[in-house]
């Protein structure tokens, strides 16, 4: 499913993902990448995302446990829905959507 995405994102898209990959893939097709908790990523934050990823799949290959995820909150569905309110604004004003 996420190589469909990224294969049909184009500019000016908006992707809602908690993948860092897909994140980064669809940045790469200038489409706009939001996770479900209202962070935006962008070209100064994906490389250490991804790097972070990296690590926590390098330790469980390890055989070590990692953390998953922290339940989402109230303030975290705040947070998205602000963000995407203002790159959903953004985007309109950019685009004459």
């Amino acid at each position: 499913m996420d190589l469909y995405i990224a294969n049909h994102a184009a500019a000016g898209d908006i992707v809602v993902t908690a993948d860092f990959g897909l994140a980064c893939m669809v940045m790469g097709k200038r489409a706009i990448a939001l996770s479900p908790r209202g962070e935006m990523y962008t070209e100064g934050n994906i490389d250490y995302l991804m790097e972070r990823r990296h690590e926590g799949a390098r330790r469980r290959r390890a055989g070590m446990r990692t953390k998953g995820p922290k339940a989402m909150s109230g303030e975290d569905a705040d947070c998205f829905q602000q963000k995407l309110t203002k790159v959903l604004q953004n985007v309109q004003e950019n685009y004459d959507v």
